[in-house]
């Protein structure tokens, strides 16, 4: 059995020593071979940009800019956006990818249309 384990916040240095230990350096925790990653957020003032070293990698999609919490349909060109970062940056690894923008059922559309660009 493969166990993944994800956080968030990681790279935000004024969360190091409140809420992850101050003696593991961030460069450290992204190449741990501890099947450890970070979730690649886009929530408002929180986002997460792509960073190397994870054996795995976890994007939640919280809605796109300007739209409610949780709503909001991603346009074809933010879902090109994350193909195409999953396809180069992220080739030969696993990748979850959680859309929760799920009021009037736009997270399963973007899911979707997310699966079909990948093939």
């Amino acid at each position: 059995m493969t166990i993944y384990i994800g956080t968030s916040g990681f790279s935000y240095n004024d969360w190091i020593g409140v809420f992850y230990p101050e003696d593991i350096r961030q460069n450290e925790w992204h190449h741990m071979d501890s099947g450890a990653t970070i979730c690649m957020s886009d929530w408002k003032g929180l986002e997460t940009e792509y960073m190397p070293g994870f054996s795995f990698y976890y994007l939640r999609r919280h809605g796109p800019k300007g739209a409610p919490e949780y709503a909001g349909s991603y346009t074809g060109k933010d879902i090109e956006s994350d193909a195409k970062m999953i396809q180069t940056n992220m080739k030969g690894k696993d990748v979850f990818v959680y859309y929760n923008n799920d009021i009037s059922g736009y997270a399963v559309k973007n899911a979707l249309a997310l699966k079909q660009l990948l093939g």
